[in-house]
């Protein structure tokens, strides 16, 4: 479901409405779940058609647990962002961390740009998604004495990822080995 988007708030709003069946007395109750930066507040807010919920383009920004209350009687629940206390895959770290799961202190930027950058052209060759080079130099990341910002650069590279500058890229496929 993507909260942005009014076909897909509708189509939870009809789910929780199934959901509630026939039951007209008392109160109905949902909750949203999922990795930090996934949409989640975003979707309480489509629901409930004003900026209820705090919403950053972060991981970490609901942190508790936090009741709104829908049409009728049904009360909702954001909750903060839940990820497995350790991520054994060094393949699912950077893929959380480019998608914006995992705080950008808690990595490190550059090597998760060449990662992904690394991954895509095992799965295309021929893409023409710039490397962090080729990006940095494209975008004037320059200090003094014409040496590349990288660091900048690769901080920009992944809010560019996620603002869907290199076009519509999915990490994982259902039947990806890599992805359980």
């Amino acid at each position: 479901m993507d909260g942005r988007n009014q076909r897909s708030v509708v189509q939870i709003a009809a789910a929780i409405g199934r959901s509630r069946g026939e039951k007209t007395t008392g109160v109905a109750r949902a909750m949203i779940v999922g990795i930090p930066n996934s949409g989640k507040s975003s979707i309480v807010n489509a629901l409930l058609r004003r900026a209820a919920a705090k919403t950053e383009a972060r991981a970490g920004v609901t942190k508790h647990l936090q009741w709104f209350r829908l049409e009728g009687n049904v009360e909702l629940m954001d909750t903060p962002g839940i990820l497995p206390t350790r991520i054994p895959s060094a393949g699912a770290q950077w893929k959380l961390a480019i998608c914006g799961a995992v705080p950008h202190e808690r990595y490190d930027a550059q090597e998760v740009a060449a990662a992904f950058h690394r991954w895509l052209l095992v799965r295309t060759p021929r893409s023409k998604v710039p490397d962090l080079h080729a990006f940095a130099t494209a975008r004037g990341f320059v200090r003094r004495g014409g040496e590349l910002d990288y660091h900048n650069a690769a901080h920009s590279y992944i809010r560019a990822f996620n603002e869907g500058a290199f076009g519509r890229i999915s990490l994982e496929a259902p039947d990806d080995t890599e992805a359980a």
